[in-house]
């Protein structure tokens, strides 16, 4: 049958299992012909697991070389992954059905959970139980990062380690602390069913807080004693039975009477402890509303801060298409100035503004109409007379002319 074994590491989930050559689910260094212990083959890698421990399959055990993070189809051979339901990285992980959306996004916290942090979680499970393949957390997400570890707190851990992942609660009933499974296997305080020398993984994992197991061991101690104590005192009766019946009837009466005495102060610790534990029931529920509140008020300031920084991206959307219509309106001023200059030009070249070779070649024309039309020749003073008179009359038109140009291109 299976039996308990209190998991007791001093360095957290699968650093103890290397040096021992024992399992870093179980912490058991037992093996056998069907349950061997396997070595990951992995560069730096310290995983050794049983193959049930790992869900491997017994007709592949000699093939096995790799574990899930460091087979050669990983994208993930990396220190940065870590398990998505505590802070720590070591230790024998399984992929989730999130794997490939963490492959896309390069997330390092997605793809992987331990094996043990699975099987101790009542709301997570396999898709494939017997190979202990594919975590589902679809009914955890609601509870990651909202719970804060108890043993991180107190080491005094930063606070976004102390609320990584998900929490499992102590399995006293009432007890509300709250634990990552790797910080109470660090602590002693995880109980797993055994069986012949590794995990049963078809049985329930509990995590029990300090106080419950130890008053659970000093139950059980006490159950003993008063089994002892009852053997003793039936041993002792049948021998009063023997000797007479009125030393029967006064060791009645002083087994009585010293009862009586011990009533008062059994009800006296009995109520002590009832004090205890609502005070600390009381402590408890305070810390708890203090953590309430301090999320609602971080809460509070990502909404204010959303909200500004959806005003600023309004603002600057604003003035994003101010600039926009300023440069349409820039570049229609430009097109209408180049086009009122290339207007003046063509007027300018239109209006015929004379430079000295149109002024003599208006003198030409000019001249040989007048040979052509009074036979004025060069030799005839007339004709001398009157060319001085057309150069000083195309002088003035040319000077004219010149200065509307001159406008029309100003």
């Amino acid at each position: 049958g299976a039996t308990v074994c209190r998991l007791k590491s001093s360095r957290g989930c699968g650093s103890m299992a290397h040096k021992g050559r024992a399992c870093s689910v179980c912490l058991q260094p037992g093996t056998t012909y069907d349950n061997p212990i396997l070595h990951c083959a992995g560069d730096r890698c310290n995983v050794v697991v049983h193959a049930r421990c790992y869900g491997v399959p017994a007709d592949s055990t000699r093939t096995w070389r790799y574990c899930r993070r460091c087979e050669p189809s990983s994208f993930f051979r990396t220190s940065k992954v870590r398990c998505c339901l505590c802070p720590s990285k070591e230790g024998a992980l399984r992929r989730t059905t999130s794997y490939e959306l963490a492959v896309n996004t390069r997330d390092y916290s997605q793809g992987f959970v331990h094996v043990l942090c699975a099987l101790a979680n009542p709301k997570v499970r396999f898709t494939e139980p017997a190979r202990l393949e594919y975590v589902v957390l679809d009914d955890v997400q609601s509870e990651i990062g909202d719970k804060a570890c108890r043993l991180c707190l107190e080491e005094g851990a930063p606070r976004e380690a102390c609320s990584f992942g998900a929490c499992v609660t102590c399995a006293e009933r009432g007890c509300q602390r709250q634990f990552h499974v790797t910080c109470a296997q660090r602590a002693s305080l995880v109980v797993l069913p055994l069986l012949e020398g590794s995990l049963d993984t078809s049985a329930p994992i509990h995590v029990r807080c300090e106080q419950h197991q130890s008053k659970n061991s000093g139950g059980e101690g006490k159950r003993r004693k008063r089994g002892e104590e009852g053997e003793v005192g039936r041993s002792a009766s049948n021998a009063t039975r023997g000797c007479g019946g009125g030393a029967e009837s006064s060791g009645v009466k002083g087994a009585s009477a010293s009862a009586s005495n011990q009533l008062p102060s059994q009800k006296k610790r009995t109520l002590d402890d009832l004090g205890s534990d609502v005070s600390e029931y009381l402590a408890k529920q305070k810390s708890g509303l203090y953590q309430l509140l301090l999320q609602n008020k971080k809460r509070i300031k990502m909404m204010q801060r959303l909200e500004q920084a959806e005003a600023r991206n309004t603002t600057l959307q604003e003035q994003l298409k101010q600039a926009e219509d300023d440069i349409t309106h820039a570049e229609a001023q430009r097109d209408r100035a180049h086009l009122v200059q290339k207007q003046a030009r063509k007027r300018a070249h239109n209006s015929g503004a004379l430079s000295l070779t149109s002024k003599e070649q208006a003198a030409h024309h000019l001249k040989t109409q007048l040979q052509w039309v009074f036979g004025i020749h060069d030799d005839n003073p007339r004709f001398t007379k009157l060319e001085r008179s057309v150069d000083q009359q195309t002088s003035k038109l040319a000077k004219v002319l010149y200065s509307h140009a001159q406008k029309d291109l100003g």
